[in-house]
């Protein structure tokens, strides 16, 4: 945290939008990939608020269902799936990283359903912006696990 005015750069040069000497200011760093993958599944396991997931504003996200595109439609999709997004419990089980990349393995489960996930979740500055999910959806997909919201998905 920044105090002293000593320390703020002069008059008309100021980079930060303070907008009078002496202002508090709180520089913060970017989250890392491990504390974005740790925040993305406490926050899915009920551990904060769904709206403050870690994502880009281009987000993308592949999974068997389709491909969605940009933080808006993903967040409308999850406020129109709350049911089925929310109220998980998920167990990882295997991780591995690589630089701004990791490949989670998990399960999902909720009631009498359970699924088996393995996630490649890619970050960018301090954000996640790309999630390639795989799973086995067998057969046809039950009414209960339906997604609303079809019209998000490209094709």
């Amino acid at each position: 945290m920044i105090t002293n005015q000593q320390s703020l750069p002069a008059r008309g040069t100021r980079k930060w939008g303070l907008r009078e000497p002496g202002d508090i200011v709180t520089l913060s760093r970017m989250r890392t990939t491990v504390e974005l993958i740790d925040l993305w599944f406490a926050i899915w396991n009920g551990e904060g608020e769904v709206g403050e997931l870690p994502i880009a504003a281009d987000f993308r996200h592949v999974s068997p269902y389709g491909t969605i595109e940009g933080k808006g439609p993903y967040m409308q999709l999850v406020a129109s799936n709350r049911d089925k997004f929310l109220g998980n419990r998920i167990v990882v089980h295997d991780s591995l990283l690589r630089g701004d990349a990791a490949s989670i393995r998990y399960t999902v489960s909720k009631g009498d359903f359970s699924m088996e996930v393995t996630e490649w979740i890619y970050c960018r500055d301090g954000l996640i912006s790309e999630i390639i999910a795989y799973y086995n959806i067998e057969g046809e997909i039950s009414n209960s696990r339906t997604l609303d919201g079809n019209e998000l998905f490209n094709e």
